[in-house]
């Protein structure tokens, strides 16, 4: 029986493909610094496109991303995630002229 943990050969060889081609971050398009270890919250992370809770498959698209934005992302969409940061921006900083 095959395993169906991240630990599996094939996700490992797809998950060390994407980090050699040095990608920004496609949750924040942000660099990523691929020297900095696992851990840390800006450590390199392979992301599913799909979440596997939502029925995305172990061996789908896999996007390079910070482990801190892939951990915030959870199991939304990527529009539901970029739409959240948005929200977030736009009650943070007011944009009118009225101080």
């Amino acid at each position: 029986m095959a395993r169906t943990d991240t630990g599996h050969r094939r996700h490992r060889r797809n998950r060390e493909r994407l980090k050699r081609l040095r990608e920004p971050c496609h949750l924040c398009d942000e660099p990523i610094d691929y020297s900095i270890p696992y851990p840390h919250p800006d450590s390199f992370e392979a992301d599913h496109v799909k979440p596997v809770s939502k029925g995305g498959y172990l061996f789908g698209e896999l996007r390079a991303s910070h482990k801190r934005c892939n951990t915030a992302r959870g199991n939304r969409s990527v529009d539901e995630y970029r739409d959240s940061i948005r929200v977030d921006c736009v009650d943070r900083f007011p944009t009118s002229r009225e101080w």
